[in-house]
């Protein structure tokens, strides 16, 4: 009777795994929920309306079933660090780890870190809420040492996702809309991170809700291997350095 009292007890001392996790960092309301990933407010206003991680098996064009869960905590810093982990039933076909550093100077470190499968994979890392990027100016530096420059249109314009890229592999990318200023900076290892003004054609979004894809489309890594993908993302009202 006491092995069996012993476990009762473990298991009555040991914490469920929670569906959403929530912190307040600086002016940054952060949320991470089973159901739409994450969401991030800068002073009330939503910047990031949710995220996706999705992988299609070579030869197959459905996405495995992906179980999630988030656990969180304190950094020394006075940040909070999300740490979500994916996997799909059978392990040995999937699994990775999603870090979301939210840290007192209005910033957000994405980090992505999985050993590669025979699949491709789609990592929304933030899908950037529509309405403070319209009309706004961007400029970025590219992977290839170009400076390209635009402005984001003032409406949704296409539904094809490959004519919705606004932006696609660069270093630097700094938005800057009439009261919110977003940089974007991806890690050495994400030279491939792309904005686009839409999601590819499969993606379950809130219809007439118009958001942006940073992040990642159709990621191929060695199998076997460890691969990698992190985005820093500042905020800054518009006006500030």
């Amino acid at each position: 009777m006491v092995p069996l009292l012993a476990a009762i007890a473990y298991f009555a001392q040991t914490p469920a795994v929670p569906a959403q996790v929530s912190a307040k960092v600086g002016h940054l309301s952060a949320c991470w929920s089973v159901k739409d990933g994450l969401a991030v407010e800068f002073d009330g206003t939503k910047v990031v309306a949710g995220s996706l991680l999705r992988v299609v098996p070579v030869n197959s064009a459905t996405p495995l079933p992906l179980d999630s869960s988030c656990a969180f905590e304190k950094l020394p810093n006075g940040g909070t660090r999300f740490t979500v982990t994916f996997h799909a039933k059978d392990a040995s076909q999937f699994s990775a780890t999603e870090q979301v550093d939210i840290l007192p100077t209005d910033t957000l470190i994405f980090r992505l870190r999985g050993t590669a499968v025979p699949a491709k994979l789609d990592w929304c890392t933030a899908e950037i809420s529509g309405a403070p990027l319209a009309g706004a100016k961007w400029k970025a530096e590219g992977v290839d040492y170009s400076y390209p420059t635009g402005v984001i249109s003032e409406a949704f314009k296409t539904a094809e996702f490959e004519k919705s890229f606004v932006n696609q592999k660069f270093w630097t990318m700094d938005i800057v809309g009439s009261a919110l200023r977003i940089k974007l900076a991806p890690g050495q290892d994400s030279p491939d991170a792309i904005v686009a003004d839409g999601k590819p054609v499969d993606t379950d979004w809130p219809k007439g809700e118009r958001r942006f894809w940073l992040g990642f489309v159709g990621v191929k890594s060695v199998v076997g291997e460890t691969f990698m993908r992190t985005i820093r993302v500042d905020l800054l009202r518009v006006g500030k350095p």
